[in-house]
């Protein structure tokens, strides 16, 4: 699925109007979220709600950032999900890791710990740079090693971190 910015922008804009009661009209997009006073729940509902409806993986705390503007968060997710492709980074480090283990990439887990591809510290470091260098984000090689991190949650963390790296560019 590839993702319009325009309706990305026009669903969240729709999504706050109707949360805080205000006419869409008056809803700034360029105005911090954190001026809509959205916790916790809000920010999960709104997430989930985001991800079913573009088919995307959104980490609902990017609605908690402090400086995150609506702008902001589609300009980063826009970014990031505008290929034909809606999983570039889980797919990036899928071929990585079966290229590595000399494997078919659609014979790959995503669920999976890393630690079942036996990582070692050299694939860990050379990782992290191929990874900050397809997509500009600094990783620590550590990140790759821990026991429980999956291609899940690791594409997930990177994806967050990328749009925190954009609102704060964008600022």
């Amino acid at each position: 699925m590839t993702i319009n910015l325009d309706s990305l922008k026009d669903w969240i804009t729709n999504y706050l109007a109707i949360l805080v009661g205000e006419p869409i009209e008056t809803i700034d997009v360029n105005k911090q979220l954190l001026y809509f006073d959205l916790d916790a729940v809000d920010a999960g509902v709104m997430g989930k709600k985001l991800s079913a409806t573009f088919g995307i993986a959104i980490d609902p705390e990017i609605f908690l950032n402090k400086d995150a503007s609506i702008e902001t968060i589609c300009a980063g997710i826009f970014d990031l999900y505008s290929s034909s492709n809606p999983t570039p980074l889980k797919n990036w480090i899928k071929d990585y890791l079966a290229n590595l283990i000399g494997e078919p990439a659609e014979t790959i887990d995503t669920t999976n710990p890393l630690s079942y591809f036996d990582l070692d510290s050299i694939d860990a470091v050379v990782m992290a740079t191929k990874l900050s260098d397809e997509f500009g984000i600094d990783i620590h090689p550590e990140t790759f090693l821990a026991e429980e991190i999956s291609i899940d949650k690791i594409s997930k963390r990177i994806f967050n971190r990328y749009l925190l790296r954009q609102n704060s560019a964008n600022q």
